[in-house]
């Protein structure tokens, strides 16, 4: 999904690279023709298992006339390149794909892009870099580096597992996780609720998250959910905690029927470079800067584009049976 994502405003930045201004005097497609672009995001998760790795190769294009809106595609893929990934000294050469995307509305086209097809092992800080010869001799080259591994630490700590019933007098009322930032990286932290229902002996999984907060607008009680952050904390509301137990059975009676699993409490970082590259895209560094007419971030040296890494931390919570059964549910 993130890969995704990202490489659809990858699309939308190639577009934008080549408007024009109202000048008749002044066209900056001359300036950007022929440029490459090299685009590969390695997502690992804290057990390191083995993976592999995409990259996609493609260059600047152009559209006719200056209103570069209209739907889009493909992206030109460069063919017959040899791309190879290098880690802890070891080179892992990637193997080129040949797909057809299309629909019966859509001509089926040949998208092109590179797999290394060997999965390999990684480990936290490691340094990664990624090579292209495309077949006209010019080298796309950059380098980037895995994210460490990040240890938690908790203003409650829940030796019996998540409950709101504590002396928030004494505590609070609400619990900050915090984690190690030196790097300046960004986060995207998430609490999910883990439950199940029974009904007619099927047992159905459901996951829900919960919101830091929740605040009075005029629509009601609005949650507010985490987006990105370069802090090295997050706090959740105890009442939010609340809220997001009483939710999942609401309207039903049958208060039995429902199973709370565990809490899980995930930590996606960017890397970097991929840090650098988000920001840019989405025009801010923090949640009281604003970018205007920046540059989107690069980290190809002989193109544009960007390589880069993620790592999802995780941490699973059992939550007390005394707050469960006080909501009427059991536990797993």
């Amino acid at each position: 999904m993130l890969k995704r994502k990202i490489f659809l405003v990858l699309e939308i930045i190639i577009l934008s690279l080549v408007i024009t201004s109202c000048e008749e005097d002044f066209n900056p497609k001359e300036s950007l023709k022929d440029k490459n672009v090299l685009y590969c995001i390695i997502e690992f998760e804290q057990r390191f298992l083995p993976t592999g790795a995409n990259v996609i190769l493609t260059k600047l294009y152009d559209l006719p006339g200056y209103k570069p809106l209209q739907k889009i595609h493909e992206l030109p893929p460069i063919p017959n390149a040899e791309v190879s990934i290098t880690v802890a000294q070891l080179n892992f050469k990637c193997r080129q794909i040949i797909t057809l995307q299309g629909s019966n509305t859509e001509p089926y086209l040949p998208q092109i892009y590179y797999r290394q097809s060997k999965s390999f092992g990684f480990s936290q800080n490691a340094n990664l870099q990624i090579n292209a010869v495309l077949p006209d001799g010019k080298i796309l080259e950059a380098k980037t580096k895995i994210p460490s591994l990040k240890g938690f630490e908790y203003s409650y700590p829940f030796v019996h597992g998540i409950t709101t019933l504590i002396d928030q007098w004494r505590w609070g009322k609400s619990w900050i996780i915090s984690w190690d930032a030196k790097e300046g990286n960004l986060f995207f932290p998430k609490l999910i609720l883990s439950y199940s229902i029974i009904k007619d002996s099927v047992e159905d999984f459901h996951f829900k998250e919960i919101p830091m907060r929740y605040i009075k607008n005029a629509q009601g009680n609005q949650p507010v959910y985490p987006s990105n952050t370069r802090e090295p904390s997050i706090s959740y509301d105890f009442a939010a905690i609340d809220s997001a137990m009483a939710q999942i059975s609401a309207g039903d009676p049958n208060k039995s029927n429902y199973i709370i699993r565990e809490v899980n409490f995930t930590l996606l970082e960017f890397d970097q470079n991929l840090s650098n590259y988000y920001s840019s895209v989405n025009g801010y560094m923090d949640n009281y800067s604003i970018r205007l007419d920046e540059s989107v971030f690069t980290n190809i040296s002989g193109g544009i584009g960007i390589f880069g890494t993620s790592l999802l931390n995780r941490q699973v919570f059992v939550v007390e049976r005394a707050y469960v059964q006080s909501f009427g549910y059991k536990r797993k």
